[in-house]
Parts: structure tokens; sequence; C-alpha cells
């Protein structure tokens, strides 16, 4: 054998021993679970019968199965690499039936925590507030009750708080001031009482609030007006609303507004024309008169109004707004003829009912193509053999959802 071939082999001899010794030295240095955090999921899978864990891998292995993929995930550089913490767990629609899981306040290092649409019931452990590394909590549509923790007003890391369709009461927590980093706050569909307190003025980072469905009430705060991030805004269903908030004009990011039956009074602000990106607004079951803004009528982004159920008055306009797909102005006290645009519609889906437009007029062109039904006069008969200026229910298009 000549020199030459011994240094080849010699050579190819060196790079395998090196490529086994590395292959060997990453599996022994890869982290494994931190043996408290291996024992919660434990103890989660067979509380909660939830068997789609098995515990021949480490979770926190790369070649785990995506049954642990799916759920949970790790950081594994603690001890210098050796260890791993679960920094992620999500069992969300896993019919998991029982009280909140506890033992999840033993997750030290936890950041992302999702447990919505299952079944857990109870109350939510005030210890959850000492996990400040988390960044997202979601316990939706589950049948939790209790107050929620003034605890959780400690986590001012949370960037997402999902409480909504709960059974939770009690006042919402004053401690939420502090939380500034929020960008979603969903506490729809629960028991709450008192007011909404006056906690917005640093959450400029806001872009998602829904709180309706509760048995909130009092005015909607000041501070409201300072959410100049807020994309979709939703309060509903305070008794004793008060007058129309206002400064909504300087909420620049605002798509959707929605503060339906909440009481208000007073008239719409023609400021909210002058948001441009709002396509959705409902201000139905309050009790707002005067005309209709002229500023709405003219916006060019508005794809939905629902006014229905308050006490305008004025006419409908002569021109049709640029972008409405779905109009309700029912149950108000509009007058006026019905403007021909209304026919010329055709993806327009319109709720009339119940105003007294002057459907005798034979300029009232706008009536040819919607399909009439005279519903009673003014003392509420229902013979149609209403005449002239008479309440008039006027529904146009076939899958109509508006707030009637």
């Amino acid at each position: 054998m000549e020199l030459k071939d011994v240094g080849q082999l010699l050579l190819a001899a060196i790079v395998l021993i090196v490529a086994c010794y590395c292959a060997f030295g990453v599996e022994a240095a890869a982290g494994k679970i931190d043996p408290l955090d291996l024992q919660v999921l434990k103890n989660i899978s067979e509380k909660y019968s939830y068997n789609t864990w098995t515990f021949d891998t480490d979770p926190c292995s790369p070649n785990a199965p995506t049954s642990w993929s799916n759920d949970v995930k790790c950081d594994c550089s603690f001890d210098d690499n050796k260890t791993c913490h679960v920094v992620y767990l999500e069992i969300f629609g896993e019919n998991l039936a029982g009280p909140f899981p506890i033992d999840i306040i033993s997750l030290r290092h936890l950041t992302y925590l999702s447990l919505g649409n299952n079944f857990l019931y109870g109350p939510l452990p005030p210890e959850l507030g000492t996990l400040t590394g988390l960044t997202n909590i979601g316990v939706g549509t589950n049948s939790l009750s209790g107050p929620i923790p003034r605890e959780f007003g400690d986590l001012i890391n949370l960037s997402a708080l999902y409480m909504d369709s709960n059974e939770f009461s009690g006042e919402i927590p004053f401690e939420f001031f502090k939380l500034s980093n929020l960008k979603t706050l969903w506490l729809f569909d629960n028991n709450l009482s008192g007011s909404i307190p006056d906690i917005f003025a640093n959450m400029t980072s806001l872009a998602d609030l829904r709180i309706y469905g509760n048995n909130l009430h009092g005015q909607i705060p000041e501070s409201v007006a300072n959410l100049t991030g807020i994309g979709k805004l939703y309060i509903g269903d305070l008794s004793n609303g008060g007058l129309f908030p206002s400064g909504l004009e300087n909420l620049q990011n605002l798509s959707e507004l929605s503060l339906r039956n909440n009481g208000l009074i007073g008239s719409i602000p023609a400021s909210l024309g002058s948001l441009t990106r709002l396509t959705f607004l409902d201000l139905s079951f309050n009790n707002l008169t005067s005309v209709i803004p002229q500023e709405l009528w003219a916006s060019k982004s508005l794809t939905t109004l629902y006014l229905g159920v308050n006490s305008l008055v004025g006419k409908l306009p002569d021109s049709q707004v640029q972008a409405l797909t779905a109009l309700d102005v029912s149950f108000n006290q509009l007058q006026g003829e019905v403007p021909s645009w209304l026919d010329k519609a055709t993806n327009l889906q319109v709720n009339l009912i119940w105003n007294s437009f002057n459907t005798s007029s034979q300029n009232n062109t706008g009536l040819s193509a919607l399909p009439l039904l005279n519903c009673g006069d003014q003392s509420g008969t229902c013979d149609g053999a209403g005449q002239g200026n008479v309440v008039k229910m006027i529904i146009k298009g076939e899958s109509w959802a508006g707030s009637c």
C-alpha cells in the first residue's frame, strides 16, 4: 500500500471519529425537561384523563411527537443548555373537565397559557399572578367562576387576556391599569358587576377591547379616548350609560366600534365620520336622538351601520353611502321618502321597519323593489290598511342579520 493511500485512510478514519463524537456530544448535551415541570404535565394528564400525551419521550426533546410539540414548547437554555423549562402550554378544545389545574402555577417560566373552550369550572387561583413572565392567558369558553384575581394586575408583560364566556363575577380589577403592554382584553359574556374602572389611560397598545354581556352599569370611562392603538372596541349592555363618550374621533386606527345597548343619550357625534378606517358601527338599542350625521353618510369606509332602536329623526340621504352593505335604522322616528338608491343597491341589506316614512308619495321610487308589509299605524294595529304617513315594514336582503 502506497503512503498516499495510507494517508487517505487515516484522514477518512479521523473524519468518521470526529463525526461520531460530534453526534454523541450533541445528544449528550441536549437539554432535558426539568423534573418538576415534567411532574406538572403528568399530573394534568392523570387528573384530566388527557391521554394525548405519552411520557416515553422527553416532552422537550426535538424528537418529541406532534402530540407534544403542538401543546408544549420549552426553553432549553438553562444550566448551560442542560435543563429545559416549559414556556408554552396549550390545551384548547380538548374537553378538559374539572377545576382549574392548580399545578400550572409550578411552571415558573411559563409565558403562554391557553386552556380555552373546555369544561373547567371554579375559581382561578390568585397565584397565577406570580407567573410574571406570562404574555398570554386564554381561558375563554369554560365555566370558571368567582372574582377575577386582582393579582393579575402584576402580570405586566401580558399582551393578551381572554376571559370571555365564563361565569366570572365581581368587579373588573382596578389593578388592570398596570397592564400597559396589553393588546387584547376580552371580558364579554360573564356575570361581572359594578362599573368599568377608568383604567385605560396607559393602555396605548390595546388593539382589541370587548366588554359586554355582563351586569355592568355606569358610563363608559373617559380614558377609552386614550386608546390610540385600538382597532376593535366593543362595550355594551351597560345600564345608565349616560352621554355618548367624547374623544372617540382620536382613535384613528378604529375599524370596528360597537356601543350597543348602553342607554346612551344625546346625539351621534359627527366627528365619527372622520374615522377613515371605520368599517363597522353598531349604536343600536340606545336612547340616541337628533339626526344621523351627514358625515357618517359620507363615509367611504363604512360597510355596516346598525342604528336600530333609538329615537333618531330626520331623513335618509339622497345619495348612496359608498361602501355600505348592511343598514339598520329600524325602530326610530325617521321620516320623508325612501331614497331611490335603495332600489338600485343590489348588494345592500336594509332594515327600515317601524319608522314614519312617507310611503304614499309618487316620488318614492326607492320602494319599488322592496318587499313591503303595512304592519300597523302609530296605534299599533296590523290590518294591512295603513295609508299615507304610517309605520312601514321595509326589509331588503335575503339573509339580514341586523340588530332586530
